[in-house]
């Protein structure tokens, strides 16, 4: 039972991190902090954000514990302005590395 949950869900896994890295890949730290429109989020935020959901289904699935710092930055009723205290793209995709 354990493999037929693992197997597509460290598939799927995979997939959103191809998806993340290409999404991000050309995409400067300035333009990341930017608000295009004034409806829409940075991409910076969406990507810690979408970092941050990634880790509560691991804590879900495995127990691991989250990362405050990104539930903080990311979570739910966070804001979504960029300032100094988020970390840069860079970290967020290398912190998302960690997570495979």
């Amino acid at each position: 039972m354990q493999n037929k949950i693992a197997k597509p869900t460290k598939a799927q896994f995979e997939l959103q991190t191809i998806q993340f890295r290409n999404e991000l890949a050309n995409i400067t730290e300035e333009n990341a902090n930017m608000q295009i429109q004034p409806n829409l989020n940075p991409i910076k935020w969406v990507a810690g954000h979408i970092l941050n959901t990634r880790f509560l289904i691991i804590k879900n699935l495995s127990g691991t514990a989250h990362d405050p710092l990104y539930l903080r930055l990311f979570g739910k009723g966070s804001t979504n302005k960029i300032d100094a205290s988020h970390p840069t793209l860079t970290e967020i995709m290398t912190k998302w590395d960690t997570t495979a």
